[in-house]
């Protein structure tokens, strides 16, 4: 797939392992690839795919003179294998509608449903409540900081994440406060 300049869907793992999770264009997307191509040119393959099962491909890239500096994508990588939950609700989020057709098989992960408030969800309307936020607020584009929202995840403060640092107009307040709610900040053991 990265050798004809093309990417991973949301549908599938490497998605989020190469960091096109991170993404928030076509643009970012095709230039990431690109980084990858160019990566594959300059070292063997065994080389590419020993960084990627080692989860080094941001310090094989750096060593090959390309530098990576999408503060996103750096978070990605450098999170391997292990990565942060945003990045499995954005998984998510994209995964739902499919050629503008809401998939109904897709299911969050369980760290996705206990993390973001979808296992508040009551309702059908409720769950679309939830994803319509992080639709919105991925569609914001530059303004959207994925680790910004993480944080707020695992502060336990999600319903102010929106409704006060970003200005969500989240109607009626109480049922998006039960809505976005979540166990963090858990507290110390």
């Amino acid at each position: 797939m990265l050798l004809s300049v093309t990417h991973p869907g949301p549908s599938i793992s490497a998605w989020i392992d190469f960091a096109f999770c991170a993404c928030d264009s076509q643009e970012a997307k095709m230039d990431l690839s690109q980084k990858y191509l160019s990566l594959i040119h300059k070292v063997t393959f065994d080389e590419f795919c020993n960084a990627y099962e080692s989860h080094s491909l941001l310090s094989l890239s750096k060593e090959n003179g390309l530098e990576i500096t999408d503060a996103y994508i750096i978070d990605v990588l450098a999170s391997q294998p292990g990565h942060k939950t945003v990045w499995s609700m954005k998984q998510y989020v994209e995964n739902k509608i499919i050629n503008g057709i809401e998939d109904t098989e897709v299911r969050p992960s369980r760290a996705v449903l206990v993390d973001y408030g979808f296992l508040n969800c009551k309702t059908t309307e409720e769950h679309k409540l939830v994803i319509d936020v992080y639709r919105a607020f991925f569609a914001m584009k530059a303004r959207a900081n994925p680790l910004e929202l993480h944080k707020a995840c695992i502060e336990g403060r999600l319903f102010a994440y929106f409704a006060k640092d970003l200005g969500f107009k989240l109607k009626p307040k109480q049922t998006y406060q039960r809505l976005l709610k979540n166990l963090n900040p858990l507290p110390n053991i």
